[in-house]
C-alpha cells in the first residue's frame, strides 16, 4: 500500500511517462495505491484555478474513481 501526495496524483493524472512507467515497473495489480482527502482537496482546488475546468475536473474524478481516498478524523491525527 503506497499513501501519494498531491503532486504524485497530478503527475499521474496528466500520464507522466517517467512515472507511469515506474509504477508499472514496479507494482503488480495488487499493490493499493492511495491519497488522502487533503490531497482530494487540493487537486479540486488546482482545478477551480485552472483555465480549462470541465476537462481537469473530468480527469480528477476519473482518477479519483479509481483509488482509495483515505478520511482524516480523529484516530488518523493522533497516531
Amino acid at each position: 500500500m503506497y499513501l501519494i501526495d498531491t503532486t504524485y496524483c497530478s503527475k499521474i493524472i496528466d500520464k507522466d511517462p517517467l512515472l507511469i512507467d515506474y509504477l508499472q515497473s514496479n507494482f503488480d495489480d495488487s499493490t493499493r495505491i492511495l491519497t488522502s482527502v487533503v490531497s482530494e482537496g487540493e487537486l479540486f482546488y488546482m482545478v477551480e484555478k485552472s483555465t480549462r475546468k470541465t476537462e481537469n475536473e473530468k480527469n480528477v474524478n476519473d482518477f479519483l474513481n479509481n483509488i482509495d481516498v483515505l478520511p482524516i478524523d480523529e484516530d488518523t491525527a493522533c497516531t
